[in-house]
């Protein structure tokens, strides 16, 4: 099955463009380590020192510690998540920012939709296995530190991976850090899609014209949802039953999980035959 001609074929581009952007993926994934680290490493002497201020730490402030560095740290590692998640959608179509690299795209012998699956599984799934084992390193690299360069090797424990991959830092596993990371994912994937799009309607500085559009729509969105709610539920909806399954878990996760997913479908459609017909006009 590996020798069909047609696989052969398809497979060749992938290895063409990783071989090509190696150099700038490798880069991206050894800074987003290197952010990582330097913010963990802070973050241990800021909860070190929390602790040492306090006047009462509690019974056991070794676990209670513990508890609060992973909490933070996953907060910290969910930001550069999104950060990372961010300039990958809007390098998905790097490939279109001039006119040279266009036309560098349009030679390769592969087509539209092969170029187009190639770009979304490196600049999503494969981005996001990047940074789960950059985050997992970070992890790493602090419990060394702590144990070589302080006082409190005490302190030094490292999230295990499955809690990395979840972005949640609670010592036990429970039901709502499942729908919690269920949502930060669709965030992330939807955000992705956003940025990806933005990236095939402006070749040029797309993260930040995407970004002020982003902006400006999502103010007048917000402002006219805001103006609805008053004019037709007035200051009382939350009281509505109408309304009680948005406070209801985890059905709130699931609907909100459901409107992003299908949210980033739309945007990955439409960047798709966007990039299609850029590719047509520019043979043309």
């Amino acid at each position: 099955m590996l020798n069909n001609p047609t696989i052969l074929h398809v497979m060749k581009y992938p290895k063409l463009f990783l071989a090509t952007n190696a150099r700038k993926l490798l880069m991206m994934l050894g800074i987003t380590y290197i952010l990582t680290t330097l913010l963990l490493i802070f973050n241990l002497y800021a909860t070190e020192r929390y602790f040492y201020e306090q006047q009462n730490p509690g019974p056991d402030p070794i676990n209670a510690t513990r508890d609060l560095l992973w909490s933070s740290e996953c907060d910290i590692m969910t930001f550069i998540a999104f950060v990372v998640i961010i300039i990958s959608g809007s390098m998905m179509f790097g490939a279109l920012s001039d006119r040279r690299s266009r036309l560098n795209t349009l030679e390769v012998p592969a087509s539209h939709t092969v170029k187009f699956f190639t770009w979304f599984a490196v600049y999503l799934p494969v981005a996001i296995i990047a940074m789960w084992i950059s985050f997992y390193a970070a992890q790493i690299t602090r419990v060394c530190w702590t144990q070589l360069f302080t006082d409190f090797g005490s302190y030094a424990h490292i999230i295990p991976f499955h809690r990395v991959m979840l972005l949640e830092g609670g010592f036990v596993l429970e039901p709502s850090d499942i729908y919690d990371a269920m949502t930060t994912y669709g965030a992330m994937i939807f955000i992705n899609s956003v940025f990806a799009l933005g990236s095939v309607i402006f070749p040029r500085l797309s993260f930040l014209k995407t970004a002020i559009s982003c902006s400006i729509i999502s103010t007048m969105i917000g402002v006219a949802a805001l103006l609805g709610h008053l004019v037709f539920f007035g200051l009382h909806a939350n009281t509505d039953p109408r309304f009680a399954i948005f406070d209801t878990f985890p059905q709130r996760e699931y609907i909100i999980t459901a409107v992003m997913l299908f949210g980033a479908l739309c945007c990955y459609l439409l960047s798709y035959y966007r990039f299609k017909q850029t590719e047509i006009i520019n043979r043309w």
